[in-house]
C-alpha cells in the first residue's frame, strides 16, 4: 500500500528514519513515542526507482529475481545524519496509494485505526503479552488522530510534501 516507498520518501525529502515495518512504542507522561528500530528494510526495486536520491546510494546487483525484495540495513541506504531519535506521535497515517490526482487525508475511527494495526502486526506478538499489547494500541489510537493518506501512485514525493506541509518537517 505504500508504507516503505511513503517513509524512504520522508527521509529524500529531510525527514529522520526511525522505523519500517516494526516500530517500537511507548507512552510516557501521557504522550505516546515511537522509538527508533534496529531492523530490515524490504524493498522491491521499482520502490527504490521511485526515489532514486536513496536508491544511488546503494551497490545492487543489476539482476534482480521478479518479486524478491532487497533486505537492507538501516546502515546501506542512510546517512547517520538522517536516523532518528525517540520522536512524539502526532498523528498515525495509513498510506494508500490512489487514483487520486492529489494527496489528502481521510479520517480513520480509532476501532478502524486498532483493526489495521492489529491486522499488519499482531501475529508477531508474544503470546503472553497480548493483552497488554492491545490495550496500549487501544488507548493510543482513542488517542491520537488517525488518517489515510491517499497517495497518487507512482508519486511518493507528492506525500513527502504534503505531510511536511500538513504536519512540519
Amino acid at each position: 500500500s505504500g508504507k516503505t516507498t511513503t517513509g524512504l520518501a520522508l527521509v529524500a525529502a529531510g525527514w529522520s528514519y526511525l522505523a519500517n515495518d516494526t516500530a517500537l512504542l511507548r507512552e510516557e507522561d501521557g504522550r505516546f513515542h515511537v522509538l527508533p528500530s534496529q531492523g530490515l528494510i524490504n524493498v522491491f526495486p521499482d520502490t527504490l526507482a521511485l526515489v532514486p536520491e536513496l536508491a544511488g546510494r546503494l551497490a545492487l546487483p543489476a539482476e534482480h529475481p521478479p518479486g524478491w525484495k532487497y533486505m537492507l540495513k538501516r546502515s546501506d541506504i542512510f546517512e547517520a545524519s538522517e536516523l532518528g531519535g525517540t520522536t512524539e506521535i502526532g498523528a498515525a497515517l495509513f498510506p494508500q496509494r490512489s487514483a487520486s490526482q492529489e494527496c489528502r487525508l481521510q479520517e480513520v475511527r480509532p476501532a478502524v485505526a486498532l483493526a489495521r494495526m492489529l491486522e499488519q502486526d499482531v501475529d508477531r506478538w508474544d503470546k503472553a503479552t497480548y493483552i497488554e499489547h492491545f490495550d496500549f494500541l487501544t488507548d493510543m489510537f482513542r488517542r491520537t488522530p488517525s488518517y489515510d493518506l491517499l497517495i497518487p501512485d507512482g508519486r511518493p514525493r507528492d506525500a513527502a510534501e504534503f505531510i511536511s506541509s500538513e504536519f512540519g518537517a
